[in-house]
């Protein structure tokens, strides 16, 4: 299963802290700085929606958000073109690498009070041809997505499990992260494997 879009979500720890309004501001300041890899568009907010992507960086290769989705506040980086390999662990790490880094760029926002979890993770596949939300997609891909992530996350007793839930929903996995590492071993590690 190679799927041509891959998300990893971040969740928000302290969500009563969120500030949806400055964080468009700083959104907009990484279209004119570069901060983040890609090529970044336009900034769009979807705060009056309930449970949607919140304030969007549109990019042509991927996308950034501080999503609200089910109910878990989270920033969510969405990859859709332009891979650099055609294995899922390439996919995989690139997107987690990306994902990575513009959570570490907000918990450094001076403007902006958050922090965020690092003993779970979402990862969703919005791909449903190639990823259908079914235990037979859980059961091709675990082997290789737990290696993947023990590399990524440098803990060996990292697990993944499939939301259940609707099968016309992507293919979600919460990832277990017992160790709890700071953001800034999480960079560490990702440095570590090539992307």
């Amino acid at each position: 299963m190679i799927p041509h879009r891959i998300n990893v979500k971040f969740f928000v720890e302290n969500e009563s802290a969120l500030d949806l309004m400055a964080l468009g501001a700083v959104f907009h300041r990484w279209i004119q700085t570069a901060a983040v890899p890609g090529l970044l568009i336009d900034v769009a907010d979807y705060k009056h929606v309930p449970q949607g992507p919140g304030v969007l960086l549109v990019g042509h290769d991927g996308e950034y958000a501080l999503d609200l989705g089910n109910g878990r506040s989270g920033l969510r980086y969405t990859h859709k073109r332009e891979w650099p390999g055609d294995s899922l662990s390439e996919r995989l790490r690139l997107t987690w690498q990306r994902a990575l880094l513009a959570a570490a760029l907000l918990a450094d926002e001076p403007s902006l009070d958050v922090a965020f979890r690092t003993d779970e993770v979402e990862i969703a596949f919005p791909d449903r041809l190639r990823a259908p939300n079914t235990d037979e997609t859980l059961t091709a891909v675990h082997d290789e997505l737990i290696t993947t992530l023990r590399e990524l996350t440098g803990d060996d007793a990292v697990s993944i499990a499939r939301s259940v839930g609707d099968v016309r929903r992507p293919f979600t996995l919460l990832v277990s992260i017992p160790s709890e590492p700071s953001l800034a071993d999480l960079l560490t590690n990702v440095a570590a494997v090539s992307v």
